[in-house]
């Protein structure tokens, strides 16, 4: 676990200020992960778009996820394809300006899906999201 915080901080300080798009996927980011960079992210305010596809990022790193997608009001895409996000899927409140979310391949089940469908009420921006199953 210290090495993947380790490495993940050492990749967090190397992402620019300015960075318009960011790609953690197949990295093998957990909560610990998410958590070691989360700073970054929230302070990124020209983020348009983060891709966390295929990570293993867990109820914890959903929670994680959640702040930053709370505190980065510049994030228009979120890509989370194939990622296990565990129960705390329905937790996800980005902001309005979210347009694209994609989940393709990520174990939802009804609750998860009728969270994510509440969700898209409350922020009325979303343009496409991106639901196939396995």
């Amino acid at each position: 676990m210290q090495s993947q915080r380790t490495s993940l901080l050492n990749v967090s300080s190397h992402v620019s200020q300015n960075a318009e798009e960011v790609s953690f996927a197949a990295n093998g980011i957990t909560a610990a992960g998410l958590k070691a960079f989360d700073g970054v992210l929230q302070s990124n305010i020209v983020l348009k778009t983060l891709d966390l596809s295929g990570n293993p990022i867990g109820d914890e790193g959903a929670k994680c996820l959640c702040d930053i997608l709370i505190d980065n009001a510049g994030i228009q895409k979120l890509q989370l394809n194939s990622a296990d996000l565990g129960d705390e899927v329905s937790n996800l409140e980005p902001k309005a300006s979210l347009v694209v979310m994609c989940l393709k391949f990520c174990p939802l089940f009804y609750v998860g899906a009728k969270a994510i469908a509440e969700m898209l009420k409350k922020i009325q921006a979303c343009v496409s999201l991106s639901l196939t199953t396995i």
